[in-house]
């Protein structure tokens, strides 16, 4: 298969997903897969992804104190999520 080919089928995966509005879910998929690798093992232990929708990624934590730690890092950890995702899907964050 030449490059060019694989070019257009890249081209058309991503317009499937886009059309689609498929963009979200595979984000979510990937942060939920690759969680620990993005916010490392301690706020790992202690948060957890639990939906995507709107561009508000949906958190719960396990204590009052890790709600205030998100807060704090609220903005820093936008900006994580979306450069691991490659492009600005999170808008904000939601914490339970």
């Amino acid at each position: 298969m030449s490059s060019n080919n694989i070019h257009s089928l890249k081209e058309i995966i991503n317009q499937l997903i886009e059309l689609n509005d498929w963009g979200e879910g595979i984000a979510f998929a990937k942060i939920k897969e690759e969680w620990i690798k993005i916010v490392g093992d301690t706020f790992a232990e202690h948060i957890e992804p639990q939906k995507l929708k709107d561009g508000v990624l949906q958190l719960k934590a396990d204590s009052s104190t890790w709600r205030t730690e998100i807060l704090i890092r609220k903005e820093q950890l936008i900006d994580k999520l979306n450069s691991f995702c490659g492009k600005n899907i999170i808008k904000s964050i939601k914490i339970r």
